[in-house]
């Protein structure tokens, strides 16, 4: 719902798909987000995200892999495969690290990057 609502990219791949009945039957779907990395907790492998205008989602990347340097201020794309109702995490699948300490000046207007 959130993927919809926040209008974010999403994939879906089918295995199966009904055109009589009009049915697809997912057997994935991943949702991809982009922004600033904040309160970075590696002992429990979670982050908060800043997206989309100033949205946030708590992202658990516990079981992601991660590629670059994971740290405070980091723009990042997460592929999120999931939701935690428990801790009410999303779950991520992929954290690539496209900038280390700084917003790209293009995403500026998007997040608001004052600390």
């Amino acid at each position: 719902m959130r993927a919809q609502q926040d209008r974010l990219r999403t994939t879906v791949r089918t295995s199966d798909v009904d055109c009589a009945s009009r049915t697809i039957i997912a057997s994935a779907i991943v949702v991809k987000a982009e922004g600033k990395v904040s309160d970075l907790d590696t002992a429990s492998h979670t982050f908060t995200l800043t997206y989309k205008l100033g949205k946030t989602m708590e992202v658990d990347y516990s079981k992601a892999a991660v590629e670059g340097a994971l740290a405070d201020g980091a723009w990042v794309e997460v592929k999120l495969y999931g939701y935690d109702s428990i801790s009410t995490s999303v779950l991520a699948a992929r954290v690539g690290v496209e900038y280390e300490s700084s917003v790209p000046d293009h995403f500026k207007s998007e997040v608001n990057t004052e600390d």
